[in-house]
């Protein structure tokens, strides 16, 4: 029985072709369009909310005033009156996730201190 043993020329080949592939699908999960929202805090301890651009690859946020700590969370009815699950972003913090590919997401947040402006980019 006999074995086929490719040529040099033609596994090459196959590498490039391997690697053109994997270059064109991190260059289609690249994120290219940044989108901003600043959301007024107006009132303290009240939720807030941003729906998230489908397909979100990279969010950013934090308050804009950075004498301010806020909560957050991914669900409803956590951030007002604190209630578990949610996160603190401590005065002068922001919070990257990175990695992404969200869909029909939305980020809650509150603070403690009317007036105060939540600011969120979000790459697609």
């Amino acid at each position: 029985m006999s074995r086929y043993i490719p040529s040099s020329a033609t596994v090459l080949a196959a590498i490039q072709t391997a690697a053109e592939a994997i270059e064109v699908a991190v260059e289609a999960a690249l994120a290219t369009t940044p989108t901003v929202y600043n959301v007024t805090m107006t009132n303290l301890d009240i939720e807030y909310s941003q729906a998230l651009p489908a397909n979100t690859k990279i969010l950013e946020f934090r308050c804009q005033d950075t004498g301010f700590a806020t909560r957050f969370a991914f669900e409803t009815g956590k951030v007002a009156t604190p209630t578990a699950p949610y996160r603190t972003l401590g005065a002068g913090e922001s919070k990257t996730l990175d990695n992404l590919n969200l869909t029909t997401k939305t980020l809650y947040f509150a603070c403690s201190t009317a007036g105060k402006v939540m600011e969120i980019e979000c790459w697609t």
